[in-house]
């Protein structure tokens, strides 16, 4: 299931939530926990973001990792290549925008897409990425020897039967 996000819209609600920690969220840096997000989740990810790419950005132009990156380019702005993608996708049902934007989610819903607001899509990425792997179940023992392996390390042993 695909999903396209508001870059900046999830951006700076993330950077609000380092702030509170005393950390100035990087957008490199934001970037990689999304990527780190959509390798383990296995979903198809696009950040759109408004305007030019950013130097920090530049070697990554429309990919970095596992995540595609768009931007709308001058003049332009993303929410409008949001509702582009929006109305061009031939299954809007299966397409999920992560938005806090009233006219990105009116356009979202008008088409049947699944919608997240920005801080419930970072809350729902916040408990994958800190979840604890789960422990494999141990594996089973294989049942003893059979009889004729018995009696053999007895002999070899020289031990009795009992």
């Amino acid at each position: 299931m695909p999903l396209l996000i508001d870059g900046y819209n999830l951006y700076h609600f993330a950077r609000s939530v380092y702030v509170d920690d005393g950390v100035d969220l990087a957008l490199s840096a934001f970037v990689s926990i999304v990527d780190e997000w959509t390798r383990r989740s296995r979903m198809k990810v696009t950040l759109i973001f408004d305007g030019s790419i950013p130097p920090v950005l530049r070697r990554h132009s429309s990919q970095f990792g596992s995540v595609g990156i768009e931007f709308s380019g001058p003049g332009s702005d993303a929410d409008t290549l949001i509702e582009r993608h929006i109305l061009s996708y031939s299954a809007p049902k299966l397409l999920t925008i992560v938005s806090s934007d009233r006219r990105i989610l009116k356009s979202a819903r008008r088409r049947h897409c699944k919608t997240l607001t920005s801080d419930a899509f970072w809350k729902k990425m916040a408990q994958k990425l800190t979840a604890k792997p789960p422990i494999p179940e141990p594996r089973q023992k294989k049942a003893g020897l059979f009889s004729h392996e018995v009696e053999y390390w007895l002999r070899i042993f020289g031990l009795d039967k009992e």
